[in-house]
C-alpha cells in the first residue's frame, strides 16, 4: 500500500500499511551469520538485497549490480525482466546467494513452486546460514504449508546477533504460527518481538488482537492504542479498535471508531463488516 507521512508539527505519527499488519508476513528470522544487506518488500515477509559495502570481486561487482536491476524490476512486478537479470547475476557469479535468494522470490511470485524451492536449497548449500535467504526460504515454506518448517527458518534468523532487523524472524514466526492455530507461542514470538522492537506494527497490532480474542481488553487497548501513536490508523487497525471498546461496553469510543471507518474507509471490507453489524469477520 502506497502511504505518505503526516506533514507539519502536530503529529509525528507514520503512516500505517494495511498489508504490513494483515501479513506477515511481514516476515520473522532465525539465526545466521551474516549480516543483513538487504531492504524488505513491504508487501511480504521478504528482504531482497542492496549494495554491499565490504570488498568484493570483480564478478561479484558485475553480479551484485545485475541483481539490483533484478530485484528492482522484481519489486515492480516485471517478473520476466527480473528472471532474466537474476540469471544474468547467477552466470556471473554462481558462488552469490543473494542471487539464489531472489530466483527464489521471483519463481514463488510466479508459482512454480518446484524451481523456486530448488533455488532456495541451492543458496542454502552454498551458505547455509545466510540470514536473508533462511528469511526467504522461511515465507515460501510459510505460504505452502509447512509452518513448523518456516518457524525453523525464521529462529535461524532471530538467532543472529549481527541481523540488523531482529524484530522481523520473530514477527513471521508468530504468524506462521498463528496459521497453525497456535496463538500460546504465536504469542510469545510476538512478545519477544515486542522486546526487540516496541514499535513495530505488526506485533502491535497481533498483540492487541490475540488479547482481544481471549477478553483481555485492558492489553488489548494497550497494543492499538500504542500502535495508533506511532501510525495513522487504516480500516483494519480502526476496526479492531472498534470491537475492542465494543466488548469493553465503551459506546461513545465504539462510535468514534465507527465514524471514522465509515468516513475514512467507505469502501473497505472493514465497513462493510461494520454495516451489517458482522462483529466477528
Amino acid at each position: 500500500m502506497a502511504v505518505q507521512k503526516r506533514r507539519g508539527m502536530a503529529s509525528s505519527r507514520q503512516p500505517l500499511s494495511a498489508v504490513a499488519i494483515g501479513m506477515l508476513f511481514l516476515s520473522l528470522l532465525g539465526c545466521g551469520t551474516n549480516v543483513p544487506k538487504g531492504n524488505t518488500d513491504p508487501s511480504k515477509g521478504v528482504v531482497v538485497p542492496t549494495a554491499e559495502t565490504l570488498q568484493e570481486t570483480d564478478a561479484r561487482r558485475r553480479a551484485r549490480l545485475r541483481l539490483e536491476l533484478g530485484t528492482s524490476y522484481y519489486q515492480q512486478r516485471q517478473f520476466a525482466v527480473a528472471l532474466e537479470e537474476t540469471k544474468q547475476a547467477l552466470l556471473m557469479d554462481p558462488s552469490y546467494a543473494d542471487s539464489y535468494s531472489v530466483m527464489g522470490l521471483i519463481l514463488m511470485d510466479l508459482g512454480d513452486r518446484r524451481q523456486a524451492e530448488d533455488y532456495f536449497q541451492r543458496g542454502l548449500a552454498r551458505d547455509a546460514q545466510h540470514s536473508d535467504l533462511n528469511l526467504n526460504y522461511g515465507w515460501f515454506l510459510c505460504q505452502n504449508g509447512r509452518e513448523k518448517e518456516a518457524i525453523e527458518r525464521f529462529l535461524v534468523v532471530a538467532r543472529n546477533p549481527l541481523y540488523a532487523a531482529p524484530v522481523k524472524p520473530l514477527q513471521n514466526a508468530g504468524i506462521c504460527a498463528l496459521r497453525m492455530g497456535d496463538r500460546l507461542n504465536a504469542e510469545r514470538y510476538f512478545l519477544a518481538g515486542y522486546e526487540t522492537d516496541p514499535n513495530s506494527a505488526v506485533v502491535l497490532y497481533q498483540l492487541a488482537n490475540l488479547n482481544y480474542l481471549r477478553q483481555d481488553l485492558t492489553k488489548a487497548r494497550f497494543y492499538v492504542n500504542r500502535l495508533h501513536s506511532i501510525y495513522d490508523p487504516n480500516a483494519q487497525t480502526l476496526w479492531l479498535n472498534l470491537k475492542i471498546e465494543r466488548l469493553a461496553g465503551n459506546r461513545d469510543a465504539e462510535k468514534s471508531m465507527a465514524d471514522q471507518l465509515r468516513q475514512r474507509f467507505p469502501v473497505s471490507r472493514e465497513t462493510e463488516s461494520l454495516n451489517k453489524g458482522a462483529y466477528d469477520e
